[in-house]
């Protein structure tokens, strides 16, 4: 995760999206260390929520469509924890992402802001030059443009990322985690007594 630069092209320090990535990195990391635990149990609880389906329901009996509904919701059902956990998964990876992100739009913008300001300050040329750096400072003021439009599609984003953080969500994924070590085990149980059975 790079560090943004000393100074913008003004020679301002860049204050503000210094403590967004100071703030952002801590985050980050404890993210990436949760991501692939996450992932295992996402993966175990959804094989589990398959297995307890199949103890329960196989071989599947389409005797009538009503049947067939129950035993689709009772996998939905089995396999909701896992879905949960998966999607908080990928939301956290996002989040693991978002530092490098911004550090490489900043970086662009101050490019493409470098390249207006150049082409803007050049020495006056001829009356034919005229056209040519008037043209540099629209396709440089284009530019700019397209890495703010990006920025804010960043930010837009990174602000839907917020919502992880949100005492609902986290709620609902503990809950989800529960649920699918409950599951994990039931598929273990289900598992002996079927063996012994």
């Amino acid at each position: 995760m790079d560090d943004l630069p000393d100074t913008d092209p003004r020679g301002a320090p860049p204050e503000r999206g210094q403590r967004l990535l100071a703030a952002l990195r801590p985050v980050a990391r404890q993210a990436a260390l949760l991501i692939d635990r996450l992932r295992v149990l996402a993966l175990a609880a959804g094989a589990a929520g398959a297995w307890l389906w199949g103890l329960l329901f196989w071989p599947l009996d389409v005797g009538s469509g009503w049947t067939l509904a129950g035993a689709l919701l009772v996998l939905l059902a089995l396999l909701g924890p896992a879905l949960v956990l998966g999607l908080f998964a990928r939301g956290l990876q996002e989040l693991v992402a978002l530092p490098g992100r911004l550090v490489a739009t900043v970086r662009a913008g101050q490019g493409e802001a470098a390249a207006v300001y150049a082409g803007a300050g050049e020495a006056r040329p001829a009356r034919s030059g005229r056209i040519r750096r008037f043209w540099q400072v629209v396709r440089g003021l284009w530019a700019l443009r397209a890495a703010l439009l990006e920025s804010r599609d960043l930010l837009i984003g990174s602000v839907a990322l917020i919502r992880l953080a949100s005492p609902v969500v986290l709620a609902v994924v503990v809950v989800a985690a529960g649920l699918g070590l409950l599951l994990i085990a039931g598929a273990v149980a289900g598992t002996l007594i079927a063996l012994l059975a």
